[in-house]
C-alpha cells in the first residue's frame, strides 16, 4: 500500500475526531444555557406562586414523589455515559489521525511494514509543465 494513504486517512481521521468534539462542546454549551433557563423560570415560578398565596411551585409539590430522583439519576448517568464515550472516542480519532500523519510522511516508507513510499510503487510525482 502507498505511505502517502495514511496521512490522507490521518487527515480524515483528525477532523473527524475534531468534529465530535466539537459537537461535545456545542452540546454542553447549549445544556448550560438550559441550565441557566430553568433557573429563571424556577425563580419566577416561586415569585407567582407566592403572589397566588401558595408556599410552594407545582415542580415542588412532585418532591414527595420517590420514584422521581431515581429515575433522573439513571438518565443522567446514561446521558453522562453516551456523551464521554463520544467525547473520547473523538479525542482517540485526533490522536489516531496525527499518527497516521506522521506515518506516512515517514521519508522511504515504513520499515518491516506493506506500507512503503509511492515512489517504490513506480509512482514517482510528476513536475508540473
Amino acid at each position: 500500500m502507498c505511505q502517502q494513504w495514511l496521512s490522507a486517512i490521518g487527515l480524515i481521521a483528525d477532523v473527524i475526531g475534531f468534529l465530535m468534539i466539537a459537537w461535545e462542546w456545542r452540546q454542553m454549551f447549549l445544556h448550560d444555557r438550559s441550565n441557566r433557563e430553568l433557573a429563571i423560570s424556577e425563580i419566577r415560578a416561586r415569585y407567582f406562586a407566592r403572589l397566588e398565596g401558595r408556599d410552594r411551585t407545582e415542580y415542588e409539590m412532585d418532591e414527595g414523589n420517590y420514584h422521581l430522583p431515581k429515575h433522573m439519576e439513571n438518565a443522567l448517568n446514561y446521558q453522562f455515559d453516551r456523551r464521554r464515550r463520544f467525547f473520547y472516542g473523538g479525542a482517540a480519532l485526533v490522536i489516531l489521525g496525527f499518527l497516521g500523519q506522521v506515518a506516512g510522511s515517514l521519508p522511504g516508507g515504513i520499515p518491516g511494514t506493506p506500507f512503503q513510499s509511492c515512489s517504490t510503487f513506480g509512482w514517482a510525482p510528476t513536475s508540473a509543465k
